[in-house]
């Protein structure tokens, strides 16, 4: 019988640091070797998600109240902005006849799923880090 050998965790502070570390390669990549936006878009996504799942040094039912009420406040307002955006590139496409050959606006470019998860977990991460602080700060003042 094998004896019990608890799983290997790493540390939370070093996987946020490999997080932002992605998120700044991804904009390095965006504006200095002017990579695509499908692939950096892709990696800002990655990187947000991987700060929000990370656990917390002190995860107990507060935190995690406070993530699932960000996680639905976050999903509620930046779905309602992507049909807003939506609305109003179809509004402003319907008002051209035509567009021109080779021209890139943000009317003529729909957002992709990435573009939408980069804004829904935006949200949520100033949802949670914002509501964290307030909490940290009623906290300070009730000891």
């Amino acid at each position: 019988m094998k004896p019990y050998a608890p799983p290997v965790r790493t540390s939370t502070a070093s996987l946020k640091w490999f997080a932002l570390f992605l998120l700044g390669l991804a904009l390095f990549q965006l504006v200095i070797e002017r990579g695509s936006w499908p692939s950096v878009s892709m990696s800002i996504a990655n990187a947000l998600l991987m700060i929000f799942c990370t656990r917390e040094a002190v995860n107990d039912e507060r935190v995690e109240h406070l993530k699932l009420r960000a996680a639905k406040t976050g999903l509620l307002f930046g779905t309602l902005v992507v049909m807003l955006v939506q609305v109003a590139s179809t509004m402003s496409r319907s008002g051209q006849h035509r567009p021109e050959r080779g021209s890139l606006s943000a009317a003529n470019v729909p957002l992709s799923a990435f573009d939408a998860l980069i804004l829904i977990m935006s949200i949520t991460l100033a949802c949670y880090y914002y509501w964290r602080w307030q909490d940290g700060r009623a906290a300070e003042k009730s000891a």
